[in-house]
């Protein structure tokens, strides 16, 4: 399987889907974000998420500038799904040679425009059949990746030289069998990049998985433990660690230094979040997403309150919280 200019082919599932996700952060100017999109080919629709950070313009305190916006039901066109081009809505993913593409992406207030270039070959999770998986878009490949571009909400504009990660599913995804999810993926450089993922389904299922990549050399994960402490409102990631046992039967910890931003996202009854963060693994540092579904109910209401970030879309001056890990 690969990322490739050859979208994929629906078969006649209501809820098939093509997906991307993509995460970004540089370390000098501290811009960071996340941005994703969904085509639901045999509905005719689509949906889109942007969140992005530009930092205190002094880098040390004032206010931040933070966007985020949700858009669902966006009716799918023919310049969605091209050879060379795949979003829908006004977020797209351009492909300019293979493991090369640019996100392109705009809203009331907001441009992005970020090249990526993969370190390693898109790679799946696991190598296993879906099973229980199989209509949460079991299609799954993703790769870490250096990213240059600007990005501009509102008045401030903020060139982008620093590191990405993106993913790429298909396939039928029916959302309201999860329960839980906890995914922790980005990088340290070229040395050390890394997915983990932990999935609760609504019958009781716990699927771990993932993978470490080391330049272009991938060692899939044996089990996987993403854990998470959580601020009083029970959205708002406080730090996170994620324990990534490999198939050598080495063992890699991933731990948040550093919360970034905290991003709120919802579509038809799901709420997400998106908690970027600076992370150490041993003597290596470097930045990481973690995105979480919390919802043991399977409950539909808006959350009240989410203290590390906003519930609002839109473009939003946020005072910069540092929850560094105690």
């Amino acid at each position: 399987m690969s990322v490739s200019s050859a979208w994929h082919t629906p078969d006649g599932h209501p809820m098939w889907q093509e997906s991307m996700a993509f995460v970004f952060f540089d370390e000098s100017t501290r811009a960071a974000g996340t941005a994703a999109f969904g085509t639901f080919v045999n509905r005719g629709s689509g949906l889109t998420w942007l969140g992005c950070l530009a930092a205190a313009t002094d880098g040390v305190g004032g206010d931040a500038v933070v966007f985020q916006r949700s858009r669902n039901g966006l009716p799918l066109t023919d310049a969605d799904r091209r050879p060379d081009r795949l979003g829908a809505g006004a977020l797209h993913w351009e492909v300019v040679a293979p493991g090369h593409g640019v996100l392109v992406g705009a809203d009331d207030g907001v441009d992005v425009r970020l090249e990526f270039r993969d370190l390693y070959p898109p790679t799946s999770w696991q190598e296993i059949d879906a099973g229980a998986l199989d209509t949460l878009a079991a299609g799954h490949v993703e790769c870490t990746a250096r990213v240059a571009g600007e990005i501009a909400l509102g008045d401030r504009e903020v060139s982008v030289d620093g590191w990405g990660h993106r993913d790429h599913s298909w396939g039928p995804r029916v959302t309201d069998i999860v329960r839980n999810h906890r995914w922790v993926a980005g990088t340290c450089g070229p040395g050390l990049s890394f997915s983990a993922e932990a999935l609760h389904l609504v019958d009781g299922t716990i699927a771990t998985m993932g993978f470490v990549a080391r330049g272009d050399e991938i060692t899939r994960a044996r089990d996987v433990e993403n854990l998470v402490t959580f601020d009083h409102d029970g959205l708002t990631p406080r730090r996170f660690e994620s324990r990534i046992g490999l198939e050598t039967g080495e063992e890699v910890t991933i731990e948040s230094e550093e919360m970034l931003v905290c991003l709120y996202n919802h579509r038809e009854g799901l709420v997400a979040i998106d908690a970027l963060a600076k992370v150490r693994c041993g003597a290596s540092t470097g930045f990481a997403d973690l995105n979480l579904i919390a919802n043991p109910l399977g409950g539909s209401d808006r959350p009240s309150r989410l203290l590390g970030g906003t519930l609002e879309d839109g473009l939003s001056a946020v005072a910069r919280r540092t929850m560094a890990r105690p």
